[in-house]
């Protein structure tokens, strides 16, 4: 692998001027630890999978059992206040047009 101080001496080497030379070196060094980041993020992610079905494995039936109620019950929650949430809203605001009519013509 080329190191920076061997790629900064061989962009010397061929005559290019120190300010375009670091140039390089500072775009290479930038790509490098976008390049190191990336992978980390990637390896973060799947550890971090890795452990997750490590612990579901490892939980007793009984709670596995019971996670798996709660979870269903909070997508269940979820869908019910989805159905009501713009019925209500609409509900809402055709009560409330006429109160603001009034407040706005008692303003006046």
């Amino acid at each position: 692998m080329i190191t920076p101080l061997a790629l900064y001496k061989a962009l010397l080497s061929i005559d290019v001027p120190e300010d375009k030379a670091q140039a390089v070196l500072d775009a290479w060094e930038c790509d490098m630890k976008k390049l190191t980041l990336k992978t980390e993020m990637q390896e973060l992610k799947t550890n971090t999978k890795i452990q997750l079905l490590e612990v579901e494995n490892n939980l007793p039936p009984r709670l596995a059992n019971q996670l798996e109620r709660v979870w269903s019950s909070f997508f269940l929650m979820n869908a019910k206040f989805e159905a009501v949430f713009w019925p209500a809203v609409i509900l809402f605001l055709f009560m409330s047009i006429p109160w603001m009519k009034f407040f706005y013509e008692s303003l006046q």
